[in-house]
This record gives C-alpha cells, sequence and structure tokens, in this order.
C-alpha cells in the first residue's frame, strides 16, 4: 500500500464528495501521496455508479475488489502482478461471501428475569435511586445474606474462643520444663537418630526345635563354611554348618573331607541342580551337576547310618538317599521342617549361619524343582576351632 493521508481526513473528502461541495476529479488526476487509491478511487467509481462502497460506514453487501496487490512486485511483472492480484480478489470475495455454519448471535436475555420491574417503579416514584437494591436485585440479596451469615458464625466462633481461654488447665506446667522438651523436640527434628533393629534369623531359627531333640550332645562338633553365588552373576553369601560327627561318623566324615577337597573330590563350582521352592534344595553331584551322578570317598556310594536326627528346623542338613538305602556326596538343605523326611534321609548337621543366604536361594526355586538361574558352591572348607570366623566368617 502507497503513502495515504489519515483516515479522518479521508472521511472529510468523502464527507465533501457526497454534497457535492466540489466536482469529482477524474481517476487519472488523483495523487497517491494525497489520497490512497486503494480507498479514494474505488470511492470515485461507487459514487458515479450511485452505488454504496463495502469499505466505508455504508457497509453495503457486495464485494468490491482491491487493486494493490499482496506481494511487492517490480513494475517490469505485470503479467505476475495482475495474476497475483486476481487470485488474492478471489480469496477475498470468498472471505466475504462466507457464512458462519456455527450460531455466533449473542444469547438471549431476558431483563424480567433478573429484576423486578414493579419494585423499580414504587423506587423511582419515592426518589431513591439504589444500584444495589436488595428489592430490585437478587444476587444483592443473596450476597448481603451471605454476609449476614459470616457475622452469626463470627459471632459464634468468638463465644468458643472465649469458653477455651478461660478454662484453666489440672495438669502442673512448668514453662522452663516446657522449654527444655521443646529444645528436645526441635534438635531431633532438625537432626533424626532412627536406629533400626535388623532382624536376626539366626537366632530365631536356633529357638526352635533341635533336631537332636533331647537327645546327648557331645562338646566337639565339626564346622564347615559353603559360599553360593549366582554362576556369572550376583554373590549370595556365606552359610556355616555344624557338623554333628557324634551322631553320624561316616556321613560326616565323607562330607567334610569332599569340602576340604581331599582326593581330587570337591563341592567347589559344584551346581545346585534342585531347589523345590519353600520345600529343600539338594546339591553335592560332583561328577554330573546335574543330580545323577556323584561320588564319596569310600567309593561310588556308602551304606546309610542311623535316622536319630530329625528334620525339626529350617537349615536341616542331611544326605540324598540313592537305592538300596546308599549315599554318596548328594546332600540336602531344607528351607522349613519337613516331617516326611526323617525316615528317609540321614541327617548329620544343621546350618548356624546363614538362614538368610539361604532364603535367597529359596527365591530362585519353583514348585517343579528346576531353578530359575544357575546356582552354583563358590567356595567350601572346614573351619578352624577357634572363634575368628564369628567375627568376620574368615579366618586368617
Amino acid at each position: 500500500m502507497g503513502m495515504g493521508i489519515p483516515f479522518n481526513k479521508l472521511a472529510d473528502q468523502f464527507k465533501a464528495f457526497s454534497e457535492n461541495k466540489f466536482n469529482i476529479p477524474d481517476e487519472s488526476s488523483l495523487r497517491k501521496q494525497d489520497i490512497d487509491t486503494s480507498y479514494t478511487v474505488v470511492y470515485v467509481k461507487m459514487h458515479r455508479e450511485n452505488k454504496k462502497c463495502a469499505c466505508l460506514e455504508c457497509r453495503c453487501t457486495k464485494f468490491v475488489p482491491t487493486t494493490i496487490p499482496r506481494m511487492c512486485i517490480s513494475p517490469k511483472n505485470k503479467m505476475v502482478r495482475e495474476n497475483d492480484l486476481k487470485i488474492y480478489n478471489e480469496h477475498l470475495e470468498r472471505c466475504f461471501y462466507a457464512k458462519a455454519y456455527v450460531d455466533s448471535s449473542p444469547p438471549s436475555f431476558n431483563i424480567h428475569q433478573r429484576l423486578r420491574p414493579m419494585k423499580m417503579i414504587e423506587n423511582s416514584f419515592q426518589g431513591e435511586v439504589d444500584t444495589v437494591n436488595a428489592g430490585i436485585n437478587f444476587h444483592a440479596s443473596s450476597l448481603r445474606a451471605f454476609q449476614f451469615k459470616l457475622l452469626e458464625i463470627e459471632k459464634e466462633n468468638k463465644k468458643i474462643y472465649d469458653r477455651i481461654i478461660s478454662q484453666t488447665s489440672t495438669y502442673a506446667y512448668d514453662p522452663m520444663e516446657w522449654r527444655r522438651r521443646k529444645k528436645i523436640l526441635q534438635d531431633t527434628a532438625r537432626y533424626p537418630i532412627v536406629l533400626f533393629k535388623k532382624r536376626n534369623i539366626d537366632r530365631e531359627v536356633s529357638k526352635q526345635p533341635s533336631i537332636s531333640l533331647g537327645l546327648s550332645k557331645q562338646p566337639l562338633h565339626v564346622e564347615c563354611f559353603m559360599d553360593f553365588k549366582v554362576e556369572k552373576g550376583e554373590y549370595l553369601g556365606r552359610i556355616i554348618m555344624e557338623l554333628y560327627q557324634d551322631f553320624a561318623p561316616i556321613t560326616v566324615q565323607n562330607f567334610v573331607e569332599i569340602c576340604k577337597g581331599s582326593n581330587k573330590l570337591s563341592y567347589k563350582n559344584c551346581p545346585v541342580h534342585y531347589i523345590v521352592k519353600n520345600q529343600y534344595l539338594e546339591t553335592g553331584d560332583i561328577t554330573k551337576g546335574t543330580g545323577s551322578g556323584g561320588f564319596s570317598i569310600f567309593g561310588k556310594s556308602f551304606d546309610e547310618e542311623n535316622h536319630k536326627l530329625k528334620h525339626s528346623k529350617p537349615g536341616t542338613l542331611s544326605m540324598v538317599r540313592l537305592k538300596n538305602q546308599k549315599n554318596n556326596s548328594k546332600f540336602c538343605i531344607t528351607f522349613r521342617p519337613i516331617e516326611k523326611l526323617d525316615k528317609q534321609n540321614v541327617v548329620f548337621g544343621k546350618v548356624i549361619m546363614g538362614i538368610d543366604v539361604l532364603m535367597k536361594i529359596n527365591g530362585y526355586g519353583r514348585e517343579i524343582g528346576k531353578p530359575l538361574v544357575k546356582v552354583i558352591i563358590s567356595d567350601c572348607g572346614e573351619l578352624p576351632p577357634c572363634v575368628c570366623y564369628k567375627k568376620s566368617l574368615r579366618c586368617k
């Protein structure tokens, strides 16, 4: 758009044109620096044809195309200029004659639903002018009623507060003692000291019925350890076993020698081939690792001993029975008391430390017995007759 004069001056000129105060100039005699052709030329054309222009105050319903292109194109590109102007006018015409598909009219408003005309007439005769008259405006009356209700509630709360502060305590009150206790509470909140008492599962299991069930117990028992881990994965922990050599000497001797690695027989890297969830685990197949093998220091197998000791608590250590009441290197550890194994497996010891490790292994078990992951015995051996292992689980 070229340089033009202000719109108020344009309106004055258009008014002069309509009143015939001066002759209407020719279209070619109009200067762009004085009058904008986008409005004046159109007005002159429409005035000669005795029509009203849609761009002025008359707002007619007929579309008037514009003569100014929407792009700044060089005068040499006349064809491009005319083509763009034609497309632009077609777009403006479509917009001008477009009709709304949505109801854009303002909502209806019935003043008689909001005001009381008769009450207004009465007040007009009385000479009162009240823009917030409770008798006229329903909303104003509701607001005043709400404010009055708030005042009533405030008065009632004031009465309750007066009754509370007028009471005297029957307990002895010492301001200094209260300040001291308040400071202690503040310090505690700022620097909390939380002591978590860890549950000792080994101590709880030790209080359960003994596997010997009142039988005489020799003061010297052999103790061994085993470390369990997930193959190529997490280290689960160590268990310490107490072996009852006085009740099953042959079984204990076979177990201890394999733990120590005698005769090239060892439980080290032996897999736990069977884990029945919440029941027991089986391991000790040092030849095949599947539960179908095994060996002993006395040969392929040896005769099983007595069944004096019972499966009366979690962590009970017993041998896995083979055919013809034979045993080899395979053994099982229970996760709970299992009475049905008393007449089947020979019990020869129990776990005294590391019940929590057994619970971790139990988590890898299934009802069918096949473990979810491969758990192995990463290390094993016999503990010396000293107490250092009870402190660090390792003896130097």
